[in-house]
C-alpha cells in the first residue's frame, strides 16, 4: 500500500492544502504547532474512521465551516484507487473510487496504517478500554467480520441493558438475548487470542534485537470467557442475574475484557522505564506491519509521530533499518538535523503556518 497524495480541505488548521509523497520514507517538519500531526491524523483517520486524537468528528471540520473533505489517492497492489471521507454535521460519507460505502466495516482496513505516537504510552497505564480498543481496532482493519461480530455484540448489549432498565424484566426473553450475545463473544474472544498470540511472535522478534535488558513481551488476556463453554458462560449470566436487575446493567461481558502486558513476567507499568515502555511498543508496532503482511500480503503504511525527539541518530537509523522494505514511512519531528543514511528515497514536507 501506498499513499501518493492527500487533499485536505477544512480539516483542522488545512483550509485547503495537496501534498505529494515519496513511496518509501516521507519526513515531515516543522515547528510545533504547525500541523503536523494533523496531516497524519488525516492519514490514519482513513484507515480507522476515527482519529486516535479526538472522539468527535466535527472537532476535525476547520473552524467556522460546516464541513471537510479528506481525499487519498493510494496504490494497492499495482491498482490506484481513491478513498475519501466527508464529514458535515450529519455524519461522515465513506467513497472509495467514487462509489458510496454504506457500512464503515466495509471501509476500514482498505488502507491500512499502523501510527505510533507519543499518546500510545496511555496503552499501558489507562483503563482497560484503552487496552480493548487497540486491539480491536487492529483486528478489525484485518477483519471486516470481526468489525461485524463487535458491532452485533454492542448493539446486543446496548438492547440487554435498556431492558434491564425496564420494570418488569423476563428472565426467559432475557436468556434469549444473553444466549445470542454469547454466540457473538465466543467468536470475538477467539480472535482476539489469536491475534495476541500471533503480534507477540513478530514483535518479539525485534524485541530480541532491540534490547539486552529483557527476553520477551507476554499479554495475559483477562476475560470472564477466556477458554470457557457456551454453557460455562451462561451459567455465569445466570448467577449474575440478580445483580445485573439490581445495577440496570450488564455485569458480564467482553466489554469488561482487559489485557495485561508484561516483560519477562513482570507487570510493564510497574517495572519498565519511559524509554524501555517506548521501545516495547515500538517492538508491537514493528510486529503489526509483519503481520499484516502475513494475512493481506501487502504492507501497511507505517506512522512515526514524533518519534525521534527521544532517539540519537544511532537509534533512529537502527529503528528504520528494522523497517521492511516496501513499506511507506511517515515521520513528523522539530528536529532539523534528521540524518537518513539507508538507501530509502527520501521526501522532505515543510510545514509551517
Amino acid at each position: 500500500m501506498i499513499v501518493k497524495s492527500i487533499e485536505l480541505k477544512n480539516y483542522r488548521n488545512y483550509k485547503n492544502k495537496k501534498i505529494n509523497f515519496e513511496n518509501e520514507l516521507n519526513l515531515i517538519i516543522g515547528s510545533n504547532g504547525v500541523g503536523k500531526t494533523n496531516l497524519v491524523e488525516a492519514l490514519y483517520y482513513c484507515s480507522t474512521c476515527k482519529s486516535h486524537r479526538v472522539s468527535t468528528d466535527k472537532t476535525l471540520i476547520y473552524n467556522n465551516e460546516n464541513y471537510c473533505d479528506i481525499r487519498l489517492n493510494v496504490e494497492k497492489k499495482g491498482n490506484n484507487h481513491q478513498l475519501r471521507i466527508f464529514l458535515n454535521e450529519n455524519g461522515k460519507t465513506l467513497f472509495i473510487n467514487n462509489q458510496t460505502i454504506s457500512k464503515v466495516s466495509e471501509y476500514i482496513g482498505f488502507l491500512n496504517a499502523i501510527l505510533f505516537s507519543p499518546d500510545d504510552l496511555n496503552l499501558f497505564i489507562q483503563t482497560p478500554k484503552v487496552r480493548r480498543k487497540f486491539v480491536d481496532i487492529e483486528i478489525g482493519k484485518l477483519s471486516s467480520h470481526y468489525t461485524f461480530l463487535l458491532n452485533s455484540y454492542y448493539k446486543l448489549l446496548k438492547d440487554r441493558n435498556l431492558y434491564l432498565k425496564s420494570d418488569n424484566v423476563d428472565k426467559t426473553y432475557l436468556k434469549v438475548m444473553t444466549m445470542k450475545m454469547i454466540d457473538y463473544q465466543l467468536l470475538i474472544v477467539d480472535q482476539r487470542k489469536k491475534f495476541i498470540n500471533d503480534l507477540l511472535k513478530y514483535a518479539n522478534t525485534y524485541f530480541n534485537l532491540m534490547t539486552n535488558d529483557f527476553n520477551e513481551i507476554q499479554c495475559e488476556y483477562l476475560s470472564n470467557f477466556n477458554n470457557s463453554s457456551k454453557e460455562t458462560i451462561l451459567n455465569y449470566y445466570d448467577k449474575y442475574f440478580e445483580k445485573d436487575i439490581r445495577f440496570k446493567q450488564t455485569i458480564l461481558g467482553i466489554h469488561k475484557d482487559d489485557f495485561l502486558f508484561k516483560v519477562d513476567g513482570k507487570n510493564i507499568t510497574e517495572h519498565l522505564s519511559q524509554s524501555q515502555k517506548k521501545i516495547v511498543l515500538l517492538c508491537l508496532k514493528l510486529g503489526l506491519i509483519n503481520l499484516i503482511y502475513q494475512i493481506n500480503k501487502d504492507y501497511p503504511i507505517i506512522i512515526l509521530d514524533d518519534l525521534f525527539s527521544d532517539f540519537d541518530e544511532i537509534n533512529q537509523e537502527k529503528i528504520l533499518q528494522y523497517i521492511p522494505k516496501g513499506v511507506q514511512i511517515f515521520i513528523t519531528t522539530c528536529v532539523q538535523n534528521f540524518k537518513k543514511n539507508n538507501d530509502r528515497s527520501f521526501n522532505v514536507i515543510e510545514i509551517s503556518k
